[in-house]
């Protein structure tokens, strides 16, 4: 894959991969597992053959277990203090936001003194996010990647932009630092994700 850049117009030129197809996949299906194609490049080091070569049986399982899941951490936490109260709470604020209750003083006491318990629940709660969701996991982690990698990047990128520009400057390397970035970013929360699924789903059998 090759980047061209034009520096008399600033114009930046993507060739792709030669007798790439748009929307054809050659070594990666749509659910991030490897194609045949894949597994014979990548191999034993892909790291994800197996972690990501899941049926829809497993997804459907997890999925199941997930709700599961979901149902126990929220029986426990209506059984803790802090449970208690926000369920009063949310009585005497039927119209309120829920943000609001972080500034409750008596809120905040009993959610840190039952920190530790509290953890546990929420991690419950992310493991069954992560089953529930297994199926799309992959996806929608490298896609949330790349949305706060662009929301973080933009305000500085317009800035570093329109100053360069103010000083008679090239805006390309902003651009292309921004770009970048993104980039990378997206990068490492594709890269993360199968593992992430993978640690979860091993955790309950899968």
């Amino acid at each position: 894959m090759n980047y061209y850049v034009d520096r008399n117009t600033y114009h930046l030129s993507h060739h792709g991969i030669l007798g790439q197809k748009w929307g054809v996949r050659r070594y990666q299906n749509e659910d991030g597992s490897l194609t045949s194609a894949g597994e014979k490049r990548y191999g034993d080091n892909a790291n994800s053959t197996k972690r990501r070569g899941y049926s829809n049986d497993d997804y459907a399982r997890m999925k199941a277990k997930g709700k599961e899941l979901e149902k126990e951490a929220e029986e426990e936490y209506a059984k803790t203090e802090t449970g208690k109260y926000e369920k009063e709470w949310r009585k005497k604020h039927p119209n309120d936001d829920l943000d609001n209750l972080g500034d409750d003083p008596h809120y905040d006491e009993l959610s840190r003194k039952e920190e530790a318990k509290l953890d546990k629940i929420d991690h419950k709660r992310d493991d069954a996010r992560v089953l529930m969701n297994a199926k799309n996991y992959i996806r929608d982690e490298t896609k949330n990647g790349a949305i706060v990698a662009t929301a973080l990047t933009l305000p500085i990128a317009s800035l570093v932009t329109a100053s360069r520009v103010a000083k008679g400057k090239s805006a390309l390397p902003s651009l292309l630092a921004g770009a970048a970035f993104i980039g990378v970013n997206t990068a490492i929360a594709r890269a993360n994700a199968p593992k992430d699924l993978e640690k979860v789903a091993k955790k309950y059998g899968f």
